[in-house]
């Protein structure tokens, strides 16, 4: 994750995902194509970008062997991490499952205490495999599920529409009012509940124009009545920066759904050092900011109606880091 902050604080025009052009929903997946979610969704994007993989999917050496393939020798596997959460009563220290104490009401959850330990398996890439060589016409149809190249329009043209995005625009059936106007700045507005983005005639191109909604949609998630972040940092604090790495990675994830290869926003690039050090100093941090982001994601893809199955157990889908 440092390394890619720091390829993009080198040269901040280029895109977080730059594969995000050349490909379509190329999400980090295991064998039965159900995608990974919250942080391990990011980091093993970035590994795919990093090797340039040929696609996304990923597994384990077990799984490898029980598909009839082979992990070729001196392949490198890299951790995907989960949560396995230890739940008590505060008095009796009586165990329940996670899942239990989840459909406890609020009152009694308070009478438990919930430990959280990190465990991880170790995956590899279909490209450290020698499914191509066994399996050659799935390995074929693999590579062109994930090829990249312009999305068909309705219409049976092809171009930088996305459908789905402007049938929600259109619908007005964003969580909060969308106000394309006339103006020099984008931004949503935490008190008022609404967004604002400049008329698309002036942007440069679609794209560009796309990459700034989509970016607006993360923040306007934070309200109350969604996923409640806090939004009332001041411009330049920690916090604010926070909320900001949180929305350009929810929108660079979101972007790969359409081909969307999302930039940092230029207001942003300050934020790039600071970053780097609150991931080096606290850990934790990235892993907060990114579940963050995947929870985003979500709320965009079920507006959108795109399915986002997840790979991983209920305890991967914590609500914080602890």
């Amino acid at each position: 994750m440092i390394e890619k902050i720091q390829q993009v604080e080198d040269n901040w025009q280029k895109p977080w995902i730059t594969i995000a052009a050349n490909t379509r929903n190329f999400f980090p997946q295991n064998l039965t194509g159900r995608r990974y979610a919250g942080g391990n969704a990011f980091l093993l994007l970035f590994l795919c970008e990093k090797f340039q993989y040929q696609t996304p999917v990923f597994m384990t050496f077990n799984q490898a062997n029980e598909a009839g393939i082979s992990v070729l020798k001196g392949s490198k596997s890299f951790p995907v991490y989960y949560f396995l959460f230890y739940v008590y009563h505060k008095e009796t220290r009586k165990k329940i499952t996670f899942e239990e104490y989840k459909a406890l009401s609020r009152e009694q959850q308070q009478e438990y205490n919930v430990i959280p330990t990190y465990k991880y398996y170790s995956v590899f890439n279909l490209d450290q495999t020698n499914f191509s060589d066994v399996r050659p016409e799935e390995w074929e149809a693999l590579r062109e599920k994930f090829r990249g190249g312009q999305a068909e329009q309705p219409d049976g043209t092809t171009g930088e529409a996305h459908p789905e995005i402007d049938a929600m625009l259109e619908a007005k059936s964003w969580f909060c009012p969308i106000r394309e106007q006339q103006g020099d700045r984008a931004f949503y507005s935490p008190l008022a509940d609404y967004i604002v983005v400049p008329l698309r005639s002036q942007f440069v191109d679609m794209q560009s124009f796309y990459e700034t909604l989509l970016h607006e949609m993360g923040h306007s998630t934070g309200h109350p009545t969604r996923l409640n972040r806090d939004l009332a940092h001041p411009f330049g604090s920690e916090e604010y920066g926070k909320e900001e790495l949180t929305a350009e990675f929810a929108a660079a994830l979101a972007g790969m759904f359409f081909g969307i290869a999302e930039h940092i926003r230029t207001e942003n690039a300050a934020y790039l050092k600071s970053w780097i050090k609150a991931i080096r100093e606290e850990p934790k941090f990235i892993l907060n900011v990114l579940a963050d982001a995947m929870k985003i994601v979500k709320m965009i893809a079920g507006k959108l109606n795109i399915s986002v199955e997840s790979e991983e157990t209920a305890a991967d889908e914590a609500e914080q880091v602890a």
